[in-house]
């Protein structure tokens, strides 16, 4: 999962510095961010097992281990630029949320693993035969995905299912718990992946079209 979303933000946050916002780093090195008005103040500083640990004056702290930040970001985060980005990107996250408490880390078998005080959890990587799976626990629900080595994808929630996979005629067939099937010819199918550019990110369109709205 390479949640490059910090940097969606390079140059917007950034340039917003120049009207009044305050970004410097404090006696020990860490970040520190000030609004234009003083009212709101936030921090990124490193602890001692080198996690970036963010942390503001709406009492929300988010912890990124270094496992996962070398995993996600390798040697982004290590240039001023990049870590000023990160921060920011943050500051805009989580500026109106409140008590906001989250942790991102590798487990022992190298799965993404993102876990907040909101009784929400992500648990992404490979299965024992290499396939791809994520689970995730939202507002009290299972949802549970793993992806194939052909390039398949099964859904599980709750009682509901869905799969994305290819018939005897070598055409995608996607189809769920609530009765839908789709036939993919080839050139719808090419359409698709035009659009959406990967199996997960149409199987995601289907399912919220499909199964999460009816």
């Amino acid at each position: 999962m390479k949640n490059f979303w910090a940097f969606i933000f390079l140059l917007i946050g950034v340039s917003n510095l120049a009207v009044g916002q305050s970004i410097q780093r404090d006696f020990f090195g860490d970040l520190e961010y000030v609004s234009r008005n003083g009212h709101f103040k936030a921090k990124l500083d490193r602890d001692i097992f080198e996690s970036l640990v963010y942390t503001d004056d709406n009492e929300n702290k988010v912890t990124f281990e270094k496992e996962y930040l070398d995993e996600i970001y390798g040697n982004e985060l290590n240039t001023e630029q990049g870590e000023s980005v990160f921060f920011i990107g943050l500051v805009r996250q989580y500026r109106r949320d409140n008590g906001y408490i989250a942790k991102y880390t590798i487990d022992v078998f190298d799965r993404v693993v993102i876990e907040d005080n909101r009784q929400n959890k992500l648990v992404e990587g490979k299965d024992v035969f290499g396939n791809y799976t994520r689970e995730e626990i939202r507002n009290g629900r299972r949802v549970y995905v793993k992806k194939e080595l052909d390039g398949g994808l099964v859904l599980e929630m709750d009682q509901e299912k869905a799969s994305l996979k290819k018939n005897i005629f070598d055409k995608w067939v996607y189809q769920d718990s609530r009765g839908n099937k789709l036939e993919f010819s080839r050139g719808t199918w090419k359409a698709l992946n035009d659009r959406y550019g990967n199996n997960e990110d149409i199987f995601n369109f289907l399912t919220n079209e499909l199964l999460y709205q009816n």
